[in-house]
This record gives structure tokens, sequence and C-alpha cells, in this order.
């Protein structure tokens, strides 16, 4: 299935662990909510920021799947190839759509998180929505979240230090006002977050941020 499309290392990873997941569960199949359960274990940029600015945590969000699941007794071997039901499979249609429509170069997890937001038949859409969540609130977020990962992030590399250093500091900041400075400096070390994958930061890292604010 990942031959066919551009997917991206970790959408490869995402569509294995979803396997996993329903295997664990004792079924034969494998649904959006497994595809959902997947993204927790995979918890990192672009999906993720997106999801924890609306208080949406790894932690909150596989309670929630978990407490809605069907759990099976199917006792098929841990090697067999399982059958992606029809909601799984738009599901990853739509995630190619949603990439082809921002002419992005790969299929990204952002664009997975959409797929399982639009396909209003799946489980994974149901538990999104009940945590606020939707599709119309949710994909322009998705989209500049995976333009910019696709970017500076893991499909295409980018010095750390040209982001910090290059930061739009606004001209008026310069007047002392302080907050708006920090502002900024958030927003850059976020940044940073992203190309990091997530790692924490160093203090090599943080003195060039400071740095950077301290141009302004």
């Amino acid at each position: 299935m990942t031959d066919a499309y551009n997917f991206s290392d970790d959408v490869k990873k995402t569509l294995a662990l979803a396997r996993e997941e329903s295997f664990a569960l004792g079924l034969d199949y494998i649904d959006t909510e497994h595809l959902l359960l997947a993204l927790t274990q995979l918890w990192a940029p672009p999906h993720a920021r997106v999801l924890e600015l609306r208080g949406i945590d790894a932690h909150l969000l596989r309670t929630a799947v978990l407490r809605r699941i069907r759990r099976g007794s199917s006792h098929v071997s841990s090697h067999a190839e399982l059958p992606w039901t029809s909601r799984a499979k738009r599901v990853l249609e739509y995630a190619v759509a949603t990439a082809a429509d921002s002419r992005h170069s790969h299929v990204g997890m952002g664009h997975l998180l959409a797929g399982l937001l639009r396909e209003e038949r799946g489980l994974a859409h149901t538990v999104l929505e009940e945590l606020g969540l939707t599709h119309g609130n949710a994909l322009a977020e998705i989209a500049a979240e995976e333009q910019f990962y696709q970017d500076h992030g893991r499909y295409q590399s980018l010095p750390l230090r040209r982001i910090l250093i290059d930061a739009e500091v606004p001209e008026w900041a310069a007047e002392g006002d302080v907050a708006e400075v920090l502002s900024q400096l958030v927003i850059n070390l976020s940044r940073l977050h992203v190309l990091a994958g997530g790692a924490g930061l160093a203090i090599d890292d943080l003195e060039i941020a400071m740095a950077a604010g301290n141009r302004a």
C-alpha cells in the first residue's frame, strides 16, 4: 500500500503501527481507530502540534479511543497481512488528496490527520470531534503546519541557526517592548522544536535564540 504513494517515512511507520494496534486488540482488520492509535505512538509535529494547541495530548487521545474501541478474540498470526476497511482506505485516499491540493511533495502525518477528520463514518472522526477537532476547523492549520514541516523538517534539512538568527523581529520591538520580543522568541524556539523532532533544546541553541532576541 505504501508503494503506490509518496508517503513520508513517519506515515509508513504509522501504517505498520496501525496493524500492530489491531493485532494487540485481537482483531483481524485495520480501521480508522487503529490509525489514530498509531498516531499517538509517533507523537511529533506536525500533527501533534495541531492537537496540542487544542489541549489534546497523546495520553488523552489514546484513552479516548480505547474507551470507545471494539476488542476481539482473533487468533490471526502476528505475521499475517490484515485487510483494511473501506473507511481506512478512504482515509488514505483523503490524505493523498489533501497533500495534492496543497502541492506538497510528500503525504505527511498532517495529511493523515486530515484524512481521519474527513472520513465521517470512522470512529477516529467521532473521537476527534468529541475532543473538539473537526476537518473544517483544523484543515487550514494542518496545511500550514505540514507546509512548514515539509519545508524545514525531516523532509528537507535546514540549519537550525538560520531559523533563529534570521528571526523576523518587528521594528517597533526595538523601542523596548520586551514582551513582544519574547513572544517572537517563543515562536522561533517552537520552530526549533519542530526541526529537532521534539528533542530537548541544547544550551547553545538557547544562547543563539537569546542573541537573536537581543538584536532587537
